[in-house]
């Protein structure tokens, strides 16, 4: 009888302490949120015009491929942390913590493969446009080949997490936690692994400032050479209306073609301009998340050992990937014309719908 009243009241510390905790990740729960609903509604919306609006090309392929990373993020991976939130004592599943944690690895990892085949393709566009482009049809195997690549590279988190118990005060380890395997953390290994990927994404960080900065050196240089031919035809057309008065009312309808020129011409590089924000957004948002994965390492016993407070700070910094994958589409959205015009012409269109 005792002995069951004791187990009554450590699953009620149990529980007073998970409720306690969900109370302290609060603020990343509200934050993952806002997060996850701005982001499903923005990559739903990147989708579809991407999907059905633009022309197809290799570059549309791309972007939908990373969309949908972004959307798949949004509506599973951040929903799923949020749960690990309300659950910090009582989440019970090895098997899910398994699969979710390996699921969502290969999701962000294809989502930086993704933007670093974008920086590619714009550089071989801008810097190398004689030479033989990536096809549409390739793009699709590359996209094929990246997603294989990051599912073997995620293959390591089936066995660096799981489900492990966390200590419940008076009452022993009787919490229960997705989270690094302890047995997996006493090793060499899950540094070792972690030290790999931050030193892939430092090389993947120098490689896409390069390109980016050698797109950014060409652009600069075509700019120039069209800004030097517009002047010439411009003086040259002046030269000419001296000589002849007859040409002066023909030579005012002549100003909008160059002007039109010149509109046409700034798309590549507000395309190129978005990528590199987007790229620029992937890359910094993996700094915080780093220095929480390396934190939890040097901390044996990392939840049982240090104060809510820092476990509240580690799991902003852990998760700090997530805004991201919402953010994207609104870059799209305030620096692409075409993507704006589009979409105002869908909510057109639903509203015209709405009064029927």
């Amino acid at each position: 009888m005792s002995q069951n009243n004791s187990t009554n009241v450590c699953v009620d510390i149990r529980e007073e302490l998970e409720a306690e905790m969900v109370d302290v990740y609060f603020p990343v729960i509200v934050y993952l949120s806002l997060f996850m609903m701005f982001g499903i509604i923005g990559n739903v919306f990147t989708f579809y015009i991407y999907c059905y609006k633009f022309e197809i090309s290799t570059t549309q392929m791309f972007v939908v491929a990373l969309s949908v990373c972004d959307l798949l993020t949004c509506a599973i991976c951040i929903p799923f942390d949020i749960v690990l939130l309300h659950h910090s004592f009582t989440f019970s599943s090895d098997i899910v913590c398994r699969l979710m944690v390996f699921f969502v690895a290969i999701v962000v990892i294809s989502s930086g493969f993704i933007v670093f085949m974008i920086a590619i393709d714009r550089y071989r566009l801008v810097c190398r446009p004689l030479e033989e482009q990536i096809s549409f049809e390739n793009s699709k195997k590359i996209l094929l080949s990246l997603i294989l690549l990051s599912t073997f590279l995620s293959s390591p988190m089936l066995l660096l997490h799981s489900q492990g118990n966390r200590l419940v005060r008076q009452c022993g380890n009787i919490g229960e936690i997705c989270s690094l395997t302890k047995s997996w953390q006493r090793t060499v290994f899950p540094f070792v692994y972690y030290i790999i990927g931050v030193t892939s994404w430092l090389l993947i960080f120098i490689v896409l400032m390069i390109l980016y900065s050698l797109i950014a050196i060409r652009i600069a240089e075509i700019d120039k050479v069209k800004k030097y031919r517009l002047s010439q035809v411009l003086k040259f057309s002046s030269i000419a209306s001296q000589f002849d008065e007859g040409e002066d009312e023909e030579t005012p309808p002549s100003i909008p073609k160059f002007r039109c020129v010149r509109r046409h011409s700034l798309h590549p590089t507000q395309t190129n301009f978005i990528f590199f924000v987007i790229t620029l957004l992937w890359v910094t948002s993996y700094v915080p998340h780093f220095i929480s994965i390396f934190w939890k390492l040097s901390v044996e016993n990392f939840y049982d050992t240090v104060t809510q407070s820092d476990q509240q700070l580690s799991a902003f910094l852990l998760l700090s990937y997530y805004p991201n994958c919402a953010i994207n589409p609104y870059v799209y959205g305030l620096c692409n014309r075409q993507f704006r015009v589009e979409l105002r012409d869908l909510f057109h269109n639903i509203r015209a719908l709405g009064r029927k």
